[in-house]
């Protein structure tokens, strides 16, 4: 099926580049699971187009 005539997806998305993982500010950070914070923090700021304004509490909760 062409990419014209396929079903459009309503999601909003946020460009993460493929060498994250050798990102600066993830090699500063010792639990791997704060790695999946700094993600979903910008997530965050995509979605209310904050300019990388957050609360980081909030970004905690909702990373689990």
């Amino acid at each position: 099926m062409p990419r014209s005539e396929a079903p459009q997806d309503p999601r909003h998305y946020v460009r993460i580049t493929e060498n994250i993982w050798n990102n600066p500010k993830l090699d500063a950070i010792d639990d791997p699971a704060a790695g999946w914070v700094y993600v979903v923090s910008i997530c965050l700021c995509s979605a209310a187009l904050s300019d990388g304004h957050f609360s980081p509490r909030s970004a905690v909760r909702r990373a689990g």
